[in-house]
């Protein structure tokens, strides 16, 4: 059942459509492993660029808040963190969700319910950096909105796609 491809819940849909097609098209066991490979390896990444990029930087570019876009960028980094964290303790319920027993499922779903709330604190941050960026450009602001476009698109995957995968192996 779980092989042909991850169906959406019917009327949930996910924001971004490219997102959408490629999810619908990977079967459970290339799931774990795009969602490492897409999200959570470049997510690092990004995130030690900008660290590198915002630490040589000490006076903002216009009008920008620079010690608090810096302030939030090390909240947002702490939250993200937590976040990839609880997902990998994820993956292999992910991984095996049609043998999963009842205790595996309850366990996978608290999992999930702590990502849940992670994932709203990580949205919230990443808005917080939005707005105080403004409409300033530069190469690390650009990185940041990258990395709010990765969060984006990886909590829309968990939302719409991860939980109701799990709810269905019962």
């Amino acid at each position: 059942i779980f092989s042909t491809g991850l169906q959406c819940r019917r009327g949930v849909d996910m924001n971004n459509k490219q997102v959408e097609i490629i999810i619908k098209s990977l079967n459970v066991d290339q799931l774990s492993e795009y969602l490492k490979e897409s999200f959570c390896d470049p997510m690092r990444i990004i995130k030690e660029n900008i660290h590198n990029g915002l630490k040589p930087m000490h006076f903002p570019l216009e009008k920008e808040n620079l010690e608090e876009i810096k302030k939030t960028f090390l909240k947002y980094e702490m939250v993200i963190d937590g976040n990839l964290k609880l997902e990998e303790n994820l993956m292999p319920v992910i991984h095996s969700v049609s043998h999963l027993s009842l205790d595996q499922r309850l366990v996978a779903k608290s999992i999930l319910r702590n990502c849940a709330s992670g994932h709203q604190k990580e949205l919230a941050v990443a808005q917080k950096l939005i707005e105080l960026m403004g409409d300033v450009s530069c190469q690390v602001y650009d990185l940041i909105r990258q990395l709010t476009y990765k969060t984006d698109d990886r909590i829309d995957i968990y939302d719409n796609y991860l939980v109701d995968l799990i709810e269905r192996s019962d």
